[in-house]
C-alpha cells in the first residue's frame, strides 16, 4: 500500500498513478506545485502526476520521464483561455525547470535536465 501523499489543494488519489495506485511524489516538487496553485488561485485538474514504470510505459511516457521520480504533473486545459491562466502562473516558478504545453494539457518537471518548449502538438 502506498503513503496517503496529499497537499492543501491535491488529494492523494489526484497525485497517485492511476494503474497502481503508487504515490511517490516528490516533496520539493508538490511545494512548487502549491505555490503555482496559490498564484493560478482557482482549482486545477491533473491529468497525470505520479505514475510506476507500468504505466508510464503503457502511456508512451519517456524511459526519463519525470512521472517516474513524482517530479512531473500534466495540468489539464479546456480552452486557450485557461491554459494561458495556467501557463502565466507557471513560468515565474523557479523550481519548474521544464514544461511544455498542448491542446489538452501543461506538462511541468523539475527535472534538472528539462526542456523548454513552449507548444507541441497533442
Amino acid at each position: 500500500m502506498s503513503q496517503e501523499i496529499s497537499t492543501a489543494h491535491f488529494s492523494h488519489n489526484e497525485l497517485k498513478c492511476r494503474c497502481c495506485g503508487a504515490n511517490k511524489m516528490d516533496q520539493e516538487f508538490l511545494i512548487a506545485l502549491e505555490r503555482i496553485r496559490e498564484t493560478y488561485g482557482s482549482a486545477m485538474q491533473l491529468t497525470s502526476a505520479f505514475r510506476c514504470k507500468a504505466h508510464n510505459q503503457a502511456s508512451g511516457g519517456s524511459k526519463f520521464s519525470g512521472h517516474l521520480l513524482g517530479k512531473a504533473v500534466d495540468i489539464f486545459c479546456m480552452d486557450s483561455r485557461l491554459r494561458d491562466r495556467i501557463f502565466r502562473s507557471i513560468v515565474n516558478e523557479p523550481a519548474i525547470r521544464g514544461y511544455y504545453v498542448t491542446p489538452r494539457f501543461i506538462h511541468i518537471d523539475t527535472k534538472p535536465r528539462a526542456h523548454r518548449a513552449f507548444f507541441t502538438r497533442s
